[in-house]
């Protein structure tokens, strides 16, 4: 019988030397566009249907997607509560909906990548829905017309988000250690013994380039299998990482200073 699988803890000093020597960029012209573009919501858009039965199912008549992912952080309220992101695997899309008191309605809709199953708010203006079939993390921006602003390939199967640092501005991204998108990897890297297989791909939110990966500012690799939830403290000083192995049970907590 199959072990049931556990935790294990890392704490990643996101203030520390080692992973946070540089300071914050400021804005720049780019973003500067972006923030001008008009208030939330102001033209709705609805790529994955309007009604019910075109939201929550799949677009294509007679066919589904059977790869079924396991959601990890499948909904997310905005910080000032007035707007509710929800994940829709089976439509592949990211549903917006405005809260009003105890009733929600359904503002906006926004294709993403294939299984999302997780999302994370980064600003007001700006979120990160992760992709796990697709292996990418879709960046959504949600003011004026919301759409996809861009698409970061990152590891394989990629499960969850979390921002922390001085400004929330340092992105964590869960994904498996297995050859995509990493530098220097091949079919020979697999086998070697003792490689981490669990990955936390760490972004400068405010300066990634046009490369299909962003330029991420780390990846740590952790001897672990199967990288799932975040965590962040609420200081945004620390980045807490679960995993689970296939065929034991262990718990570990690593300190990055």
């Amino acid at each position: 019988m199959r072990l049931v699988s556990f935790f294990m803890c890392l704490v990643l000093a996101v203030l520390g030397a080692a992973l946070f020597s540089q300071t914050a960029p400021s804005q720049g012209a780019a973003a500067d566009v972006e923030q001008s573009l008009g208030t939330i919501l102001q033209r709705p858009v609805f790529q994955c249907g309007t009604g019910v039965d075109a939201v929550t199912e799949d677009g294509m008549p007679g066919t589904v997607t059977m790869f079924e992912a396991g959601p990890v952080r499948p909904i997310a309220l905005s910080a000032d509560g007035a707007r509710l992101y929800v994940t829709n695997r089976p439509a592949h899309c990211l549903e917006i909906y405005a809260v009003d008191g105890d009733n929600l309605r359904l503002a906006s809709s926004v294709s993403v990548g294939l299984e999302p199953v997780a999302v994370a708010e980064r600003n007001s203006n700006e979120i990160w829905v992760v992709n796990h079939l697709s292996d990418s993390v879709s960046v959504v921006r949600v003011d004026g017309t919301p759409r996809v602003l861009r698409t970061l390939q990152v590891g394989d199967e990629p499960r969850d988000v979390v921002f922390a640092g001085p400004n929330r501005d340092r992105a964590f991204i869960t994904a498996a250690w297995r050859g995509q998108n990493r530098a220097g990897a091949d079919s020979l890297t697999l086998l070697n013994p003792g490689q981490g297989r669990a990955d936390v791909w760490v972004f400068e939110a405010n300066r990634l380039d046009d490369s299909l990966n962003g330029n991420p500012l780390t990846i740590l690799s952790l001897f672990a299998d199967t990288p799932r939830a975040l965590a962040v403290s609420s200081d945004g000083a620390t980045v807490y990482a679960a995993h689970s192995f296939r065929a034991t049970v262990q718990r570990r907590c690593i300190e990055m200073r």
